[in-house]
C-alpha cells in the first residue's frame, strides 16, 4: 500500500466583474490512500469569505455516484437530488482533522456554496435563441425568494422565482442571443433578504456552446 500525505487544491470558481459576490470554492482532495479502501484526511476548510455569517456556507461532498462514503465514522447519504451534505459531519473543534474513507478509489472533491445556490448551468445557443435550464438548490428551512439573470456584456435574461425548502427548482431559459459563440456569461443569484438569511448574490461563470435541445 502506497501512502502519501493529502495535497488540498484549491480552486476559485470566479467570475470577478460582479462586487461582493459569493462564489463557490472547490477543494480537490488528492491523493488518498489506497487499500481496500480509499480514505483522505484533511482539515475543515473556512467557512466562505464575505458572507454575514459563518453558518451561512454549505458544505457537499462531490464524488462519482455508486461510492459509499463515511466521514469521521458516519455513513454519508445522497439526497433524492444526488446531492451529499457534511457540513453536520465535519469537525468543528480540537484538531478540526476529517478522515473520508470510500468504499472504492474515486475522485472526491469538497464544495464550498452559499445555502442557496446554482448547482447546474445548462445554456446553449441555436437559431440566435439562448435556451436552456439553472437549477437553484434551496437548502434553507422556509422559502427562498431569489432573482436570476444572466449575462454577458449586458442582461441577456432575468426571472424572479421562489424556491420551496429543501428542493432543486429549474428556471427555464429563453432570450434573444446574437453575441459569438462559444461565449463566456455569468449566471447571478440574487437572495433576497429574509427573516432567517441576510441577502446576498451569488455567481457562477458558464461557457455556452451551440448545438442541444431546447427545453421546451
Amino acid at each position: 500500500m502506497r501512502v502519501s500525505g493529502p495535497v488540498l487544491a484549491a480552486s476559485i470558481v470566479a467570475c470577478a466583474s460582479v462586487a461582493g459576490a459569493v462564489r463557490e470554492q472547490r477543494i480537490t482532495l488528492e491523493p488518498g490512500w489506497t487499500g481496500e479502501h480509499a480514505w483522505w484526511i484533511f482539515p475543515t476548510p473556512a467557512p466562505l469569505a464575505g458572507l454575514p455569517q459563518a453558518q451561512m456556507t454549505h458544505f457537499r461532498l462531490l464524488a462519482p455516484e455508486g461510492t459509499a462514503f463515511w466521514l469521521n465514522g458516519a455513513a454519508l447519504t445522497r439526497s433524492p437530488d444526488g446531492e451529499i451534505d457534511i457540513g453536520g459531519h465535519l469537525r468543528w473543534t480540537g484538531a478540526r482533522r476529517n478522515l473520508l474513507v470510500a468504499s472504492r478509489a474515486v475522485p472526491a472533491t469538497l464544495s464550498l456554496t452559499t445555502r442557496v445556490f446554482l448547482p447546474r448551468v445548462d445554456l446553449h445557443v441555436n437559431d440566435e435563441q439562448l435556451t436552456g435550464r439553472v437549477w437553484i438548490r434551496n437548502t434553507l428551512e422556509n422559502t427562498a425568494n431569489v432573482f436570476v439573470t444572466i449575462r454577458s456584456d449586458r442582461v441577456l435574461f432575468d426571472a424572479p422565482t421562489n424556491v420551496p425548502p429543501g428542493v432543486t427548482q429549474p428556471v427555464e431559459v429563453r432570450a434573444p442571443y446574437a453575441g459569438p459563440v462559444p461565449a463566456s456569461l455569468e449566471c447571478i443569484l440574487d437572495k433576497h433578504e429574509e427573516a432567517v438569511e441576510p441577502g446576498y448574490q451569488y455567481i457562477q461563470g458558464v461557457r455556452v456552446g451551440r448545438g442541444g435541445q431546447p427545453p421546451f
